[in-house]
């Protein structure tokens, strides 16, 4: 019986998401997704060769979650209704 090494060493902080994956899905561009790198602290992509990049799953997950939390934050009330 053949294992497949790689699977069981496959670390899920280390999954790139490849920018036509990530444009497909947030639903944007590819100039939206280059504004957000540099205007909104999007994480940058991993160049992965001479032609090729990606970005690290875990990175954008906790952007997605830092939004929500200020989303969030910004929902509340500033001053307790009395």
């Amino acid at each position: 019986m053949h294992t497949d090494s790689r699977s069981s060493t496959r670390r899920p902080d280390a999954i790139i998401i490849r920018p036509r994956d990530l444009m497909a899905m947030m639903s944007v561009s590819r100039h939206g997704l280059t504004r957000m790198i540099s205007d909104e602290g999007f994480p940058a992509p991993i160049q992965l060769g001479p032609r090729s990049a990606g970005f690290l799953k875990a990175e954008v997950e906790a952007w997605i979650e830092g939004r929500k939390a200020k989303r969030e934050a910004s929902d509340r009330p500033q001053t307790p209704c009395v």
